[in-house]
C-alpha cells in the first residue's frame, strides 16, 4: 500500500475513503423516513470535545455515516468530556452508564500488553497499514482476551511518535545525555537505550518545562505538536525513526449490543472490523499531514530531517533490547511481533 510522502495525497486519499463510506450510509434514507421515536439513542462516550479537530476531522465523518445507515433504527449522540475521560471510559461502557466509546488504551489505566505491539520502536509509521494489522491480530484471536469485557467494533494505531529537539540530531551519538519527555514506558525504554534520558512530564507542563529548557525535546505526534503548540519552541525533528503508535479502540457495552434489534446489528455489521478499522486509519493520515503543514506555520525554522540508512539501523539496533524484552515479558509476545510485521507487510503492498 505505497502512496506518495505529500499531504495533499494522503488528504485526498483519506477523504475518498470516507466518501464512499458516506455514500453507503445514506442509501439508508431510500427507503423513507422513519418516526425519530423508533430509534435508538447510543450515548458514545468520545473523552474528546466534539469541537476538537481530532474529533471533526477523524470521528465525526465515522459516526454521520453510521447515523445515516442507520437512520430509523438508532442515533448515535457524542458525549463529550466530563461524562467519560480517557481514564475512566473502559469502566463507563463496561457499567452501562454510556453506550460505546472511544479510548486511546494506554491512557485507560487499564493492562493492555499484547495490544501494545503497535507501541514498540521501529514497527511501522502508517496508521491505515497499522490499524488494518492491528485489527487482524484481534480478528485472529492474539488479542482479543483483552477485550473481552465489550464488544469491540474497531481497533486502530495513532500517528507515530517522533523525536522533535531544539537542537539538530545528525547522528546517535548527538542524543546522548539529553533529557526528553516520554508519553509511556515504552517509550522511555527506547530513549533510554538511545542514550537519553526520559523525563515523565504532564503536557499541561510541557510547554514551560521546554520554554525553560528543563527538557531538551520529546517524543510526539504532529497533533501534539499543533493543540499544545510544541512547535513554536521546537525546531528539528526525526522524520524517519519512530517510537510507535499507540493503539486505540472504539467499543460497546455488549449488553447494550445483545439488545439492539436484528436490524440495527445488520446495519453495524458494516461499521464493524477491518474496514472501520482502516478508515479510522486512513483519515489520521490527512489530519497528521494538515497538522504538521501547521506546525510549519507555527515555526519558520522548524525542520523535519531523516536520518540516512546506515544511521537509522544504529538506532534500531540500539532499540532492538526493548523489542526482545517485549517480546520476552509478553505472553505470546514473540508470535504477536511477528505476525504483527506479518500483516504490516502484507497490508502495505496492497
Amino acid at each position: 500500500m505505497t502512496r506518495s510522502k505529500g499531504g495533499m495525497a494522503t488528504v485526498t486519499k483519506a477523504l475518498c475513503s470516507w466518501k464512499s463510506i458516506v455514500l453507503a450510509g445514506l442509501a439508508a434514507f431510500a427507503a423513507g423516513p422513519v418516526p425519530a421515536s423508533a430509534e435508538t439513542t447510543i450515548k458514545f462516550a468520545t473523552t474528546m470535545p466534539s469541537n476538537s479537530v481530532i474529533y471533526k476531522s477523524v470521528y465525526a465523518p465515522w459516526v454521520d455515516a453510521l447515523n445515516a445507515a442507520g437512520k430509523g433504527e438508532f442515533v448515535v449522540v457524542p458525549f463529550e468530556p466530563p461524562f467519560a475521560t480517557g481514564t475512566n471510559v473502559w469502566d463507563r461502557v463496561v457499567s452501562g452508564v454510556a453506550d460505546m466509546g472511544f479510548a486511546i488504551l494506554a491512557n485507560t489505566g487499564l493492562p493492555f500488553p499484547k495490544s501494545s505491539v503497535s507501541m514498540l520502536p521501529g514497527l511501522g509509521h502508517d496508521t491505515e497499514v497499522g490499524s488494518i494489522a492491528l485489527w487482524r491480530l484481534f480478528e485472529k484471536g492474539l488479542i482479543s482476551d483483552e477485550f473481552r469485557s465489550v464488544k469491540v467494533i474497531n481497533v486502530t494505531t495513532l500517528p507515530p511518535v517522533v523525536l522533535v529537539t531544539k537542537k539538530s540530531i545528525q547522528k546517535l551519538e548527538d542524543v546522548a545525555g539529553l533529557k526528553i519527555r516520554a508519553v509511556d514506558k515504552i517509550s522511555a525504554d527506547s530513549l533510554t537505550a538511545l542514550g537519553a534520558s526520559p523525563v515523565a512530564i504532564p503536557f499541561t507542563e510541557a510547554y514551560q518545562a521546554i520554554s525553560k529548557g528543563v527538557v531538551q525535546g520529546f517524543v510526539a505526534n504532529g497533533g501534539t505538536l499543533v493543540a499544545y503548540k510544541f512547535g513554536e519552541v521546537m525546531d528539528n525533528q526525526i522524520a524517519n525513526a519512530y517510537f510507535g503508535m499507540l493503539p486505540s479502540a472504539i467499543f460497546m457495552n455488549a449488553e447494550f449490543y445483545d439488545r439492539l434489534s436484528p436490524k440495527a446489528k445488520e446495519i453495524f455489521a458494516r461499521f464493524i472490523g477491518e474496514e472501520s478499522s482502516r478508515m479510522i486509519g486512513a483519515a489520521y493520515i490527512g489530519f497528521e499531514a494538515q497538522n504538521f503543514e501547521a506546525v510549519r506555520g507555527q515555526n519558520a525554522k522548524y525542520t523535519m530531517r531523516q536520518l540516512p540508512p546506515e544511521e537509522l539501523a544504529r538506532w534500531k539496533d540500539a532499540t532492538k533490547p526493548v523489542v526482545d524484552a517485549w517480546k520476552k515479558d509478553t505472553p505470546g509476545g514473540a508470535d504477536i511481533y511477528s505476525r504483527f510485521v506479518e500483516e504490516y507487510a502484507r497490508a502495505e503492498k496492497k
